[in-house]
């Protein structure tokens, strides 16, 4: 498994994705992630 973090945007950036998500409620987006979980059960997720 492969932790990526995503840095340096400008506040601009993550207004335009609110507006796209916004926009475009045909889209599965809050399917794509199934709950939060902490990273210091990382091995129980993967193990």
């Amino acid at each position: 498994m492969t932790v990526r973090g995503v840095h340096n945007y400008a506040p601009r950036h993550l207004q335009t994705a609110i507006k796209f998500l916004a926009r475009n409620p045909q889209y599965p987006f809050g399917s794509l992630v199934s709950s939060w979980r902490p990273l210091v059960e990382i091995d129980d997720i993967v193990g």
